[in-house]
């Protein structure tokens, strides 16, 4: 486990832990033959449902989610607008940090389209401004975000849940696909399926084993975690792209999943 909140908490194993699940599919099809990063590439995302649920014995859960912060209370589905967008291979122009803002996380990416030779890969164009794809509103895909609210009833007022995710990534394209996780439009971490996140200026006959990486901004399955107050509703968002560092031609019609996603609250007191 890694630090920002990432310390196991022991608890009673009386505690009961309220779950959010959600499945989300991310594939990739391209109706282009000609390079990866020139080609007509998409990114869909099927319908999103979110479930929460209690142990038995203690009846309806208190964490509710919902896409409109006015009409919370006792909601525990939601979904995702079906939305269809433009994704080429993309990386962060500089390092990520927690805390950086959704709006500075958006304007910092750069395409990046990769040849191979015989002897390493190089990149091939110069890096150009690009967004990765947020997960909307079906009825306003304007709005990228949603609220979680801790409902909990506490005599001191002041319990909060320390909401861990857990998650599979399948598919060939796996390694590559990363979803990055805001509270409160903040970000939390970077989902990934190998603990690394590639950034750095894309230039034209640089080699790809020059980038950079992180390992401390990215997170497996049940290490990312933040916290959501008793009484309090935080918003949060999602957003998805495909790591450009080593896509080639033949990864066009290939895919990646992003599935089994539990939203894991802990109560503390």
């Amino acid at each position: 486990m890694k630090g920002n909140g990432r310390t196991a908490i022991k608890l009673n194993t009386s505690i009961v832990m309220t779950i959010l699940l959600v499945v989300l599919c991310v594939a990739a099809l391209s109706t282009a033959t000609f390079a990866w990063f020139s080609s007509n590439s998409t990114v869909n995302l099927t319908q999103i449902e979110f479930t929460a649920a209690t142990n038995s014995e203690i009846g309806n859960s208190d964490l509710y989610i919902s896409w409109n912060n006015n009409d919370i209370d006792g909601k525990y589905e939601l979904s995702f607008a079906p939305v269809t967008t433009t994704l080429v291979p993309m990386m962060p122009k500089t390092q990520l940090e927690v805390g950086m803002s959704y709006e500075d996380f958006i304007a910092n990416f750069n395409t990046a389209g990769v040849t191979v030779t015989e002897d390493d890969s190089i990149y091939v164009s110069n890096g150009r401004s690009i967004t990765p794809y947020t997960c909307s509103n079906p009825t306003n895909i304007e709005q990228g975000y949603f609220f979680v609210k801790n409902g909990k009833t506490t005599d001191a007022g002041n319990s909060k849940y320390i909401i861990s995710i857990k998650y599979e990534m399948t598919g060939d394209l796996q390694d590559l696909l990363k979803v990055a996780v805001f509270n409160n439009e903040e970000l939390v971490g970077v989902l990934t399926n190998n603990d690394t996140v590639y950034y750095g200026n894309i230039t034209a006959g640089t080699l790809v084993s020059e980038t950079e990486a992180d390992h401390d901004i990215a997170f497996l399955s049940d290490e990312l975690s933040f916290e959501v107050t008793e009484g309090f509703t935080n918003s949060v968002r999602f957003v998805a792209w495909y790591d450009g560092v080593d896509l080639q031609d033949d990864d066009a019609s290939k895919t990646a999943t992003l599935t089994n996603i539990i939203f894991v609250g802990t109560p503390t007191f």
